[in-house]
């Protein structure tokens, strides 16, 4: 074996040279590459004159987003990102750590809500540029720099020792650099470090001239001042002491000056204010006086209609008794049929008049509870109703049951209500039965809920043509009268109803299951509603409400829930954000309100979580049947059995599935 002067083998030299190669290639890189890019860095801050603290604050929301990319924070305006945020993470939070100050106080814009690491943090008061490295230094100067324009010489300069860093040890194999590869990568290296440092020498002498420039403005400027005063500032170059302080005489002489015609101004606007201060004063005194005046004599006045009121109205008492007993008096005198006859029809009239207050003060219940439901949530299809019974006098609701119809109508004769009408509610056939209670010359907002049937929904002609024909002329002959119908939508509704009656117009049906069906941000705040209600709670997760399913991403949960719904020790029920969102997604069988107002208000239903949504009809059978299978041996799960039996039969939820298997088959 063949050795060298210092006992070592060939390939053994060979591997020490390549390793000193290394480090002398990476010294280069990590040196000189630093102390250009520093010196582009300070030379943007110089032009821009500000400090690096400044000019990290100018850009800390870019910043922060070129780590955090998936989620808006307290700073984007409308919840949204901005657009020059990266699809890919170009920072680690370990490279924010560094230039923002995450435990003092932050931002004004900041929200407490906010969880958001490094949301709104300011940058640190103590960052100087020497703690900043390679990549730090190459993505403020790409991203925020303007001396590092797109496709400029310095920008191909700076991307250039970025790669060589990343070739030559950021991504290296082993850390080894031949000899070639050494004296090349080593002059292209110091090749891009000097046309970085012509650049800046460039750039300081652009700047300088355009200081000249604007110094010669500024002398055309100073003709109008003192020729010393001209003749020291020419001399300012030379920077002579004694220039500089005659100077300074010269301009301490301005700005006494200044300060002398400031004062007189003041002094002026200050006369000019009390003046007006003083006409005001006298203007509102006068004002008041007047006003003094105007209301004693509008008291005057309403003393005197009062008085001539008082007389008029107690004569008019006075003829009404007189009327009343001749009245009387000429009764006594008719026969007894005559008198008959007229007490025969007096109680028909003062039965009617019982039978109507009755289903009006029954009407009246029905609109106080209904406001004192919580659950119920304001949606575009109550706007869109409100508007076409304002134009049409008729509105016809049309969807499945559980859609929030009868809650929508009732919600409209509280609004009408509130107009002077008189609400009166129907059910079914009962408005063939008391149709006589409807004035044309009184306002009404008349309700019929479910004309044709809670489940079998069918037209029948010896009932409904009449009552049809009767309700359309009404609504003809009356401008004072609003109708509401609801009708449960089913596949052959359009043909075995809708085409039966030209009551039936297009533009004053609102079908809730298809044109204006619930949005999803209505979805989330209806389950939320009931979820409250029954304290029902989600989990720590912030639950965004303004959301669309279809464009936006869905929030995923943040609080690592070990199930989709637990019971808390407090009592409460806990549903996590995901199974939420989830949830609101979902077709329901029966309108997406009553899915939500039956999954809240029964815990055995809660805890079913998301499947209930996704099929209703499979898990609640699932369910029953389960629950019938314990209940031999469990006393507890035989109570839990006939409550969801019950609630299942009081919801019609069998017949719904009757209803359902005919069709399909």
């Amino acid at each position: 074996m063949f050795k060298d002067l210092y006992g070592l083998e060939p390939a053994k030299l060979s591997t020490q040279k390549e390793r000193e190669n290394f480090y002398r290639i990476s010294t280069i890189i990590v040196d000189h590459g630093k102390e250009s890019l520093i010196l582009l860095l300070e030379n943007e801050l110089k032009a821009s004159n500000q400090t690096l603290e400044d000019f990290i604050n100018l850009n800390q929301h870019e910043l922060y987003h070129l780590c955090f990319n998936r989620y808006a924070c307290c700073q984007c305006k409308n919840g949204k990102l901005p657009l020059t945020t990266p699809a890919s993470r170009v920072l680690h939070p370990d490279q924010l750590n560094i230039l923002l100050d995450k435990s003092g106080q932050q931002l004004p814009c900041h929200t407490i809500r906010s969880s958001l690491q490094f949301c709104c943090c300011p940058a640190k008061s103590t960052l100087t540029t020497k703690h900043l490295d390679l990549t730090l230094l190459r993505c403020l100067l790409i991203n925020f720099a303007s001396i590092c324009p797109p496709n400029s010489n310095i920008r191909l300069a700076v991307d250039d020792l970025i790669g060589y860093r990343n070739k030559l040890y950021g991504h290296a194999q082993e850390a080894k650099c031949s000899e070639t590869d050494y004296i090349l990568y080593k002059s292209q290296i110091e090749t891009r470090n000097e046309d970085i440092k012509t650049e800046i020498k460039r750039l300081d002498e652009q700047s300088r001239k355009l200081r000249a420039k604007l110094f010669s403005a500024f002398w055309k400027q100073t003709i109008l001042l003192p020729p010393i005063f001209r003749h020291s500032i020419k001399q300012l170059q030379t920077k002579s002491k004694e220039c500089i302080w005659m100077l300074l005489i010269g301009m301490r002489v301005l700005y006494e000056r200044i300060q002398s015609m400031e004062a007189k101004v003041n002094d002026e606007v200050s006369k000019q204010t009390k003046d007006i201060m003083r006409t005001i004063e006298t203007e509102k005194e006068d004002r008041r006086v007047k006003h003094e005046e105007l209301i004693e004599h509008i008291q005057q006045t309403e003393h005197s209609i009062r008085t001539k009121t008082d007389e008029k109205t107690e004569n008019i008492l006075t003829k009404v008794e007189e009327s009343r007993q001749d009245i009387d008096d000429k009764i006594l005198n008719l026969g007894e049929d005559f008198k008959e006859a007229i007490s025969s029809e007096a109680g028909k009239l003062g039965k009617i008049d019982v039978r109507k207050q009755n289903l009006i003060d029954h009407s009246n219940a029905i609109i106080q509870c209904h406001l004192e439901d919580e659950t119920f949530v304001k949606t575009y299809a109550l706007e869109k109703g409100r508007t076409v019974l304002k134009e049409e006098n008729l509105l016809i609701l049309l969807a499945k049951g559980g859609s929030g119809k009868t809650q929508i109508a009732r919600r409209l004769a509280s609004i009408y209500k509130d107009e002077g009408y008189v609400p009166l509610f129907f059910s079914d056939k009962d408005v063939i039965k008391y149709r006589d209670l409807i004035s044309l010359d009184e306002k009404h907002v008349v309700i019929v809920e479910d004309l044709f049937g809670r489940i079998n929904v069918d037209f029948y002609e010896d009932d409904h043509r009449n009552i049809l024909d009767i309700l359309s002329n009404c609504l003809k002959k009356s401008s004072h009268l609003k109708m509401i119908f609801t009708i449960r939508n089913d596949p052959k509704c359009e043909e075995n109803i809708l085409t039966k009656h030209n009551i039936f117009h297009k533009k004053c049906i609102l079908n809730l299951d298809n044109d204006l069906k619930l949005s999803d941000k209505e979805r989330i705040l209806i389950l939320l509603s009931h979820m409250k209600c029954n304290s029902i709670i989600p989990c720590k997760s912030p639950v965004k409400v303004d959301i669309w399913f279809d464009y936006n991403p869905i929030p995923c949960c943040s609080s690592e829930c070990t199930a989709d719904v637990i019971k808390l020790s407090n009592g409460s029920t806990q549903i996590c954000t995901d199974i939420l969102y989830t949830c609101c997604m979902c077709d329901t069988f029966l309108g997406f309100p009553e899915t939500c107002r039956m999954f809240c208000s029964d815990e055995t239903l809660t805890f079913l979580g998301m499947a209930y949504f996704h099929n209703t009809n499979k898990s609640l059978v699932d369910k029953i049947n389960a629950l019938f299978s314990k209940g031999f041996d469990t006393l507890s799960c035989r109570y839990q059995y006939c409550v969801l039996v019950y609630t299942a039969l009081k919801c019609n939820f069998f017949i719904f599935i009757i209803y359902n298997f005919q069709f399909t088959t």
